[in-house]
């Protein structure tokens, strides 16, 4: 009677079967609360264990699971943020649906609401550098904040001249003018972080080089067959492969709250600066 009179919540909670550990004569076959009370209710940190073996331990707000816990039961057991009895996980991995209020509580845990904005699931763009590197990239969305990606990219604009001649290097010392390499094509595996809108990137792999010989039909005594004296005309080889990397920032543009083309810019070390243009789907 004394009990009923001044914590009438913990007196009901007794003659309803349940139970908390400093009495004395409670029931082990009913469940238990050991934890912190307010206004007779569960308020603060405490532990509940129920009658199936089960127990909640962590944060509670008018009997209700309301913050950081732990729940076990035969199904295993769940970790995070709870509200008002609902599991909500953790902010990390879980929105606020956009229409719910997000109250001080939410916030201070770290939730926020869904975005206004979804993610794509994945992009390609067409980028074209200085050194007139061509590059097609595709790119997955894998996290909400990560991406990976692969690139191909093929010299449109290579710095030959002419016909593809058949001639054998020198074997027309007269006509000889210029030499050198280039890059060919570049493969690279690439990856990037999203902060809001914007993303950064970055690329690395393997550039395929060839070296060039630009000649002119200078001897009018050479038979040059195809080529007539005067034109131009070229040959190339393999040369030895190189290291190639690429970085970039990509913006993208809305369409009804979603992503459907972006722009980037960028540089490689074998591309120079190079500017794209994507699709997102």
């Amino acid at each position: 009677q004394r009990l009923a009179r001044t914590h009438p919540r913990q007196y009901e909670y007794c003659m309803g079967g349940g139970q908390w550990v400093d009495n004395p004569a409670y029931d082990e076959s009913a469940s238990e609360y050991d934890g912190e009370w307010k206004n007779d209710m569960f308020n603060g940190e405490g532990k509940l264990f129920f009658e199936d073996g089960g127990r909640y331990e962590g944060a509670w707000k008018d009997d209700m699971k309301h913050g950081y816990g732990k729940l076990t039961n035969s199904y295993g057991n769940i970790t995070g943020y709870f509200y008002r009895d609902e599991y909500l996980g953790m902010p990390f991995d879980t929105y606020i649906d956009i229409d719910s209020t997000l109250t001080d509580e939410l916030k201070e845990w770290g939730f926020k609401n869904e975005p206004d904005s979804l993610p794509a699931d994945f992009s390609v763009g067409m980028s074209l550098s200085m050194e007139k590197i061509a590059t097609l990239s595709l790119w997955f969305e894998i996290a909400e904040h990560f991406y990976f990606g692969f690139s191909a990219g093929l010299n449109v604009n290579p710095p030959t001249h002419g016909k593809n001649g058949a001639f054998v290097w020198d074997a027309v010392p007269h006509d000889v003018y210029l030499e050198g390499e280039y890059v060919w094509t570049i493969y690279t595996v690439e990856a990037g972080v999203k902060w809001n809108k914007l993303s950064l990137g970055g690329g690395a792999g393997i550039g395929f080089r060839r070296k060039y010989q630009n000649c002119k039909a200078n001897d009018n005594t050479m038979d040059y067959g195809s080529i007539k004296y005067g034109d131009a005309y070229h040959s190339t080889y393999s040369a030895d492969d190189s290291f190639v990397y690429r970085v970039y920032a990509r913006y993208p543009v809305y369409i009804k709250n979603r992503p459907k083309a972006l722009a980037y810019l960028g540089y490689g070390n074998s591309e120079g600066l190079f500017i794209g243009l994507g699709l997102a789907f």
